[in-house]
């Protein structure tokens, strides 16, 4: 996807998810993920019931919603794993 992360991102980020061991809960980050998105009947579900705290206005909500078909299609079409299969 391309994604770029700064280097205070990236350390923000391992520390959340360090276990005791020392190594990265993925399953956890995963999870976490995973649990922003909805996948139900109502189009507009995957913003409408993200767990964020910012508000967009109509045409803003729109655009996102795009960007995330979009998104949605490119990993559906290209078959990219973006979470290992146990």
């Amino acid at each position: 996807m391309n994604i770029r992360f700064t280097e205070q991102e990236v350390q923000q980020l391992i520390a959340k998810y360090r276990m005791q061991n020392g190594l990265i809960n993925y399953d956890s980050f995963c999870n976490n993920i995973d649990g922003v998105f909805f996948d139900g009947a109502d189009p507009m579900g995957v913003i409408n019931n993200a767990k964020s705290t910012a508000n967009y206005d109509e045409d803003e909500m729109q655009c996102l919603f795009d960007l995330l078909t979009a998104i949605k299609t490119e990993i559906v079409q290209k078959r990219i794993l973006i979470k290992p299969q146990f």
